[in-house]
């Protein structure tokens, strides 16, 4: 049994090694033998020699090009922990940076009366702290939670569902919070795998039903997509994207679809070699194949926090079958994977892209989650509360903003002028009253818009009420505010019940749907069917109450008697002392007066219907093509915030016809995209093809 257990280390750590640099290697054996001592009496559950995790851990960490630094600190983190190695033995051999990770990944032991959550959150917070000094250390952790996480079998099934809730619920947000999707899959696959083992085990029965399949449909489809950007002279590598279970998983339960209808999105990924290329392919993909309106997000102007960056688009692929289509660049790709660690990766390489090294993935999210570990007048239990929805909340962090000093803040969509105040801080929270954007004022409930700069109106008067609850939807506002409320008097507990994932409702699979039999619709459905859509349509006084100001139905309306406006067609207000808003018809006579005078001019704002949302704009847009032409022209329907519904591109001899569907605000919101994209070098016409309005449907 030794000599195994001496093979098996031997083995590895003769593979950590092997990428370790030659004058390096001496330093790391040097940890290697501290650590296998301190340990030397030590077992795992599975009977395993204790060194051989470390070991494991010190390897996961070797993909990532590290520094000998960080491979040490992974071969020593748990000494600390678990031995009778000093921290002035390790500051003596290794040196205080060493000592420093070591000591950010070591756990704070329970003490008595503690509860696990307040442990938890003690261990989190000095974790982060840490991290906030030297984000290395939160790789380190991040690595040895994955190797526990590979290696859970041999614990008890409490302790695996322990274990696998916590890693679902902080480790896997960590690592896509800095960018490091590569080990943020493996750890979500796990987790489910320990968490709900019925439904990850019908996932991987079908996914291994449809792989041959599903393999040569890719195999078509990228030598397909290979040529077309051959015959378009684009450098690039395409190749088959694997779908996780737990994506699979996610997409079954949160939109109740079936496994086929999720997994029959298949995957592909362009990787080209300069920026460049990346507009110019995807147009070319959109010209091959039709695009799916709706589903594109332009992560390459608009990068997410965590530094990913990438074009994302949906399109309708050969046989009828959907294909997710990711393009982005080599540099892209390595912060796609690696996150946080892609920047010293390639930082001693000298290799770092364009713009790669403007801010380290994930460096001003970590200093937010310090920040509300610092929280006063709070239970740990909360704050670790408001850490994992935060972490949840993550992912769908679409809108920026700016404050006045031109600090970038992220959020979630729908978040408010009430979420950014109490971002900012919490009295301003407290005291919000409404908020300066450009030349505007708009009340706290006002919808954030990517690239404002906003400026918060304070009152003294003003404090927290139970409707602020619904005004918000960032786990840190909601906190403040319901602690705010309870302190009152008021019965809103501090710490909200999250659903664990195994308690969830089981997902349909194929054996568990049911058939769908057409039922013929008559002549009297038909009509009851329309009667029903037509009582929809307010009238009379219900008309006042579908006009929305700012995201904002509550505010006092009247409609105007002069131009009778009808819903569904533009419409202005007129801000009143008595009356609030009359709302009039954008054409009335009465309006157009007014706007001739520069006192009354200020009072018109732009008002819209609740579920009438824009208008339909399909462009054609022509001219000679030159570089960045593509990027240009998706830069300028960014600019104005415009969300691109399908788009497809031409080029022949140095021409092109590109064309793009979008949703519009208004006729003068394309009025000032018509003008930017005429004021492009290279453009030589903009032809509308088509302006309506948007139905409700779409």
């Amino acid at each position: 049994m030794a000599g195994e257990d001496d093979s098996q280390t031997a083995n590895l750590f003769t593979q950590l090694l092997k990428p370790i640099s030659w004058p390096h290697r001496s330093f790391v054996k040097k940890a290697f033998l501290v650590a296998q001592d301190a340990h030397r009496y030590q077992r795992r559950n599975s009977g395993e020699p204790y060194i051989i995790h470390p070991l494991s851990v010190a390897i996961i960490l070797t993909e990532f090009s590290l520094d000998p630094e960080v491979i040490v600190a992974a071969l020593l983190h748990d000494v600390l922990e678990d031995t009778d190695v000093s921290p002035e033995t390790l500051k003596t051999i290794f040196g205080e940076k060493v000592y420093h990770l070591v000591d950010g990944v070591t756990k704070i032991s329970r003490m008595k009366n503690q509860s696990a959550a307040d442990t938890l959150t003690s261990n989190l917070r000095k974790m982060i702290q840490a991290t906030v000094e030297d984000q290395r250390t939160l790789v380190i952790k991040i690595a040895d939670r994955l190797h526990n996480m590979r290696t859970l079998q041999s614990l008890p099934e409490d302790k695996q569902k322990r274990i696998a809730q916590e890693t679902i619920k902080i480790y896997a947000p960590l690592a896509g919070r800095v960018g490091i999707y590569k080990i943020k899959s493996e750890l979500e696959d796990l987790c489910l795998r320990y968490l709900d083992f019925e439904e990850y085990d019908k996932i991987r029965i079908l996914v291994d039903e449809k792989k041959t399949d599903r393999d040569a449909y890719i195999q078509r489809v990228v030598q397909e997509v290979d040529q077309h950007l051959k015959a378009a002279k684009i450098r690039a590598t395409v190749d088959g994207r694997p779908k996780h279970f737990y994506s699979i998983y996610r997409k079954i339960r949160e939109k109740s679809r079936s496994f086929s209808e999720v997994y029959d999105l298949y995957a592909i990924r362009i990787i080209t070699r300069d920026l460049n290329d990346c507009y110019p392919a995807m147009g070319i993909i959109h010209e091959v194949y039709r695009h799916i309106p709706g589903r594109f997000k332009d992560y390459i102007n608009h990068r997410k926090k965590n530094g990913y960056q990438s074009i994302h688009t949906t399109v309708n692929g050969p046989e009828n079958r959907n294909i997710e289509v990711q393009i982005r660049t080599n540099a892209m790709h390595m912060v796609a994977e690696y996150g946080i660690a892609a920047h010293w990766r390639y930082k001693e390489a000298k290799k770092l892209a364009s713009g790669l090294e403007q801010e380290i993935p994930g460096k001003a999210l970590l200093k937010e989650m310090n920040e509300s570990l610092k929280m006063e007048n709070e239970t740990d239990e909360a704050i670790y509360q408001e850490i994992v929805e935060g972490l949840e909340e993550q992912e769908n962090d679409d809108i920026f903003v700016f404050t006045p000093r031109g600090d970038i803040h992220f959020f979630p969509k729908r978040a408010t002028i009430l979420d950014f105040a109490f971002r900012i801080h919490t009295d301003m929270g407290f005291h919000c009253y409404g908020a300066r954007i450009d030349d505007r004022h708009v009340s706290i409930r006002a919808y954030l818009r990517n690239g404002e700069k906003i400026h918060i109106i304070t009152n003294s008067n003003a404090h927290p009420n139970p409707d602020w609850l619904r005004y918000v939807v960032t786990s840190h506002a909601k906190n403040r505010i319901r602690n705010y409320l309870h302190r009152m008097g008021g019965n809103y507990p501090l710490v909200p019940e999250v659903p664990m994932l195994d308690g969830k409702k089981k997902i349909p699979l194929p054996e568990e749907e049911k058939e769908n039999k057409s039922t013929p619709i008559s002549k009297t459905t038909h009509k009851k069917k329309k009667q029903k859509e037509e009582e929809k349509i307010p009238v009379g006084e219900s008309l006042a109450d579908s006009v929305v100001w700012e995201g904002e139905k509550s505010v006092k309306k009247k409609i105007a008697k002069c131009c009778q406006p009808v819903y569904g067609k533009p419409i202005v207000g007129y801000i009143t002392r008595l009356d609030g808003i009359t709302v009039h018809d954008a054409e009335c006579k009465i309006i157009r007066k007014m706007m001739d005078s520069p006192e009354k001019k200020d009072l018109i704002i732009q008002l819209s219907w609740e579920g009438v949302n824009g208008y339909i704009t399909e462009l054609e847009i022509h001219g000679s093509d030159r570089g960045h032409l593509y990027y240009d022209i998706i830069r300028s329907f960014e600019y104005f915030g415009v969300d691109i519904m399908e788009a497809s591109a031409k080029t022949r001899q140095g021409r092109v016809d590109d064309k793009f569907k979008l949703n519009v605000d208004s006729r003068e919101q394309l009025d000032h995209i018509l003008a930017r994209l005429n004021s492009i070098p290279g453009i030589e016409k903009v032809d509308v093809l088509c302006f309506r309005k948007k139905r409700c449907a779409e």
